[in-house]
């Protein structure tokens, strides 16, 4: 009978491993997916959750550098890369992503200008791996640094734009593999004008009227209409692979871009200050992108992945106005462009970056707001049976059966739950609340409290989204009430400044 018991104990050990593997790549690849999409602060959550979920080494590692890599390409901020490089090298050495983790420490100790540092690392790197991946960039990287005895610290100066040099947005609308494209006044391609255009993707291959190439530009003196969007679009078009599937990117000027993007994200019929809100927050949003994606293909999806964009479909007397009448403001934070998030409400109280996504960014701090909780979304009651949590719980990577109780555990400073346990008959686990437990229970937000009723748990709370920065239904109480777009995005967003850059 004992023997029995621990064959029982040892098989339910190892069905909690494979469950735990099943999370731990699960979250790795939602956050990679995450990561594509402009979902940075997401991304965080799931490489953490996917960290905090790993009892495996590699897999630890691989979160880490993950996170590591968003914060020094996409967050600004060298100093917290710096800090899980770290933690790599000291808990995980052993582990063969060290080795990239060494090379990143020394050339972000360069770009810093700690010249002593990265010698440390980069002399360290050669040591330990004086054939690895990196080994030649770094004995060129040591040379130059033991031929200069200070280093310049690279800095990026903010660049005010002409009126001729509006950016020029590149939008991904489609990577469906057949796009049939047309024009009233006709499409260009190598100089020849076509009334229509069918594209089709064939084994990496881009053919075009049955023409192959590898990568084509269109342009119109009308919007090209996208038969497989069915909307029509200003500007030119990009044909072109991206990840073994096609592409199609739209090549379009910063105000006509964000024509179709304003009140496709808000209300063409909200107040004229919540529109011109939404237009500073949309071009700087697509300006902070545009910058960290230079080397992608697009800068912005068309789709709630970076924001809603209609092409001219989208557009309104409402957006075209208020995007001229902020054009080229952008808003500002210590001199950079910010990474400005917007939620569609944050209930009764916005959230902090570093509390929801523990990304640290001082302008996305949290306040007490009372314009959105009387607004749509400010408060609501969600029910799921337990059955349902349980499967959509499971169906992540777990195994609980029979679940009978949610329990707080980490509460953020705006009252957002952002731990939680969950209890069920074969054991018990805390899980991450805005990654896991959000989607799993069908939750607006974690801004909330839980109790059980019968067979249900029943959630009241508040607020749509990740609740973090401007709040557009926020947004639109404050500009009813008199206040002015800029008055309202120095409300959600803390010490910042608005700047004219075109």
């Amino acid at each position: 009978m004992k023997n029995l018991y621990l064959i029982a104990l040892f098989l339910t050990s190892l069905s909690a491993d494979i469950d735990t593997q099943r999370f731990t790549s699960f979250s790795i690849n939602n956050g990679d997916l995450q990561l594509e999409n402009g979902e940075y602060f997401e991304s965080i959550s799931s490489y953490r959750s996917a960290y905090d979920a790993s009892d495996e080494d590699t897999m630890k590692t691989k979160a880490l550098l993950r996170e590591a890599n968003l914060f020094s390409l996409y967050l600004d901020d060298k100093e917290e890369a710096i800090s899980l490089y770290k933690q790599v090298l000291t808990n995980y050495s052993h582990v063969e992503g060290s080795e990239y983790a060494r090379y990143s420490l020394g050339m972000l100790y360069k770009d810093l200008g700690k010249r002593e540092k990265s010698l440390d690392i980069l002399d360290a790197y050669i040591r330990y791996y004086p054939h690895g991946n990196f080994s030649n960039q770094v004995l060129f990287t040591l040379e130059r640094l033991r031929k200069k005895k200070t280093l310049r610290v690279k800095k990026n100066p903010l660049k005010v734009l002409t009126t001729n040099d509006t950016p020029i947005m590149r939008v991904l609308l489609s990577q469906k593999p057949h796009i049939t494209l047309s024009s009233q006044s006709g499409i260009y391609l190598d100089s020849q004008l076509y009334k229509s255009l069918h594209v089709e993707y064939k084994n990496g291959v881009i053919f075009i009227n049955n023409k192959s190439y590898s990568h084509a530009k269109l342009s119109s003196q009308t919007p090209i209409y996208v038969a497989q969007k069915k909307r029509k679009y200003k500007g030119d078009m990009l044909l072109t692979s991206y990840k073994d599937r096609l592409a199609l990117v739209n090549l379009v000027p910063m105000n006509a871009y964000l024509y179709g993007v304003v009140t496709s994200e808000s209300y063409a019929s909200w107040h004229k200050e919540a529109l011109k809100a939404q237009a500073v927050a949309s071009r700087t949003y697509a300006y902070y992108q545009a910058k960290v994606r230079k080397h992608w293909v697009f800068d912005v999806k068309d789709s709630t992945s970076d924001q809603v964009y209609k092409g001219v479909n989208g557009e309104s007397h409402n957006a075209i106005e208020v995007v001229d009448a902020t054009f080229g403001e952008v808003l500002l934070s210590e001199n950079k462009v910010i990474l400005s998030q917007y939620t569609a409400s944050s209930g009764w109280h916005s959230a902090s970056s570093q509390e929801i996504f523990n990304a640290n960014k001082p302008y996305l701090a949290s306040h007490v707001d009372r314009f959105s909780k009387s607004m749509p979304n400010g408060e609501w009651v969600t029910k799921i049976s337990l059955a349902k949590f349980e499967s959509n719980l499971n169906k992540r990577g777990f195994n609980f059966k029979d679940i009978y109780a949610l329990e707080p555990v980490k509460m953020g400073e705006s009252g957002r739950v952002l731990s939680i346990k969950v209890k069920a008959k074969n054991g018990e686990k805390i899980l991450r609340t805005y990654s896991t437990v959000r989607r799993a229970a069908g939750l607006k937000d974690i801004l909330f409290t839980v109790r059980r009723v019968g067979n249900f748990f029943v959630f009241d709370g508040g607020g749509y989204g990740h609740g973090v920065g401007y709040s557009q239904w926020g947004g639109q109480k404050m500009a009813k009430e008199g206040y002015t777009y800029d008055a309202i995005l120095k409300f959600y967003y803390a010490n910042i400044r608005l700047k004219k850059l075109w």
